[in-house]
């Protein structure tokens, strides 16, 4: 069996102009903490989601597993699939309601719950964005403070303005378990490894151009329509986010951004069609031309070209016509 030295991030991932220190694994469902990337030696121990949030120690994914360190110092490696990663959290994020769950002035459950709160709830204010023993920290409308179940909310990440400029991280592996823009939509991303996260959600602006211009096969949506379901479009960014655009993008995306919406087509690549079993996209494309906001997880490609990307996009927004 093989250990390996502890290694010391220097990460300052941001999103907007916001610098964090260290990424924040929460533990979704029962996971082992193991001593190596594999299955082949017995666990140290079982993480359940009471466990307070773990420390990312190395932001590369080995075998499907990320390496860790609990609140007690010990390290070892999680299954990815079973801990929430977060690279970056927006300031102020939107708490929805989606199954009855009791308000409760802490989180230890034998406690009498302050009220009931239902999906007509009208949507709460995340306090903090790490979830203490299952349970999300929150706000009502009315200025209420309590503690909420988290299984029975969503969590809407959102950037903090439209517009604003955005200074990436240096990235990490990305994987089934990031935040993204809190709507899951890592779930259904082909091969997630291949793309290093820079910051969960973030909002860009700038026009739709033809990515399909100089291609044999002209799709009348301008976007290309990729085997694996997703679309790969083209977004000529506004003046403050050029720094989003590297060599790849200037030399095999003409300049431009790439933006993809997961499983918006039908698959035709077998070892995709997993991430996209049960989900389609229905986002509306707008015209080439528009003027829109795109929102979505900032990543640079490992393949290719290593040109930066939206992927997965959660929305695009008009804002205006040209």
């Amino acid at each position: 069996m093989t250990f390996r030295r502890p290694t010391i991030l220097g990460l300052a991932l941001a999103l907007w102009a916001s610098p964090l220190a260290a990424q924040s694994v929460t533990v979704i469902r029962n996971v082992n903490l193991r001593p190596d990337p594999s299955s082949e030696y017995a666990p140290l121990r079982l993480l359940d989601p009471s466990e307070p949030p773990l420390t990312l120690v190395d932001p590369a994914l080995e075998s499907g597993y990320y390496r860790v360190r609990t609140a007690a110092g010990e390290e070892g490696y999680v299954w990815s699939r079973n801990v929430l990663l977060t690279v970056a959290a927006a300031p102020a994020q939107e708490v929805t309601v989606v199954r009855d769950v009791n308000l409760r002035p802490d989180t230890i459950p034998n406690q009498p719950a302050t009220r009931l709160l239902t999906p007509s709830e009208p949507p709460l204010t995340l306090v903090d964005p790490t979830p203490v023993r299952g349970y999300y920290h929150v706000r009502t409308s009315t200025g209420a403070e309590g503690y909420a179940w988290s299984h029975n909310l969503r969590v809407s990440v959102a950037p903090a303005a439209i517009g604003a400029a955005i200074q990436p991280g240096p990235g990490i592996t990305g994987s089934a378990a990031m935040l993204g823009c809190g709507d899951s939509l890592w779930e259904h991303v082909y091969h997630p490894s291949r793309l290093l996260v820079r910051a969960d959600c973030v909002a860009v602006t700038g026009i739709l151009v033809d990515a399909t211009a100089h291609q044999s096969h002209h799709s009348p949506d301008g976007v290309r329509h990729e085997r694996d379901g997703d679309t790969h479009g083209w977004l000529k960014v506004d003046s403050q986010f050029t720094n989003l655009i590297n060599a790849g993008n200037e030399s095999a995306e003409d300049g431009n951004l790439v933006f993809e919406l997961v499983c918006h087509y039908p698959v035709s690549q077998t070892d995709a069609e997993p991430a996209c079993a049960g989900f389609t996209d229905h986002t509306v494309i707008p015209p080439v031309g528009s003027h829109v906001a795109i929102t979505g997880t900032f990543v640079q490609e490992k393949n290719h070209n290593h040109w930066n990307e939206i992927h997965p996009v959660s929305r695009i927004v008009v804002i205006q016509n040209h």
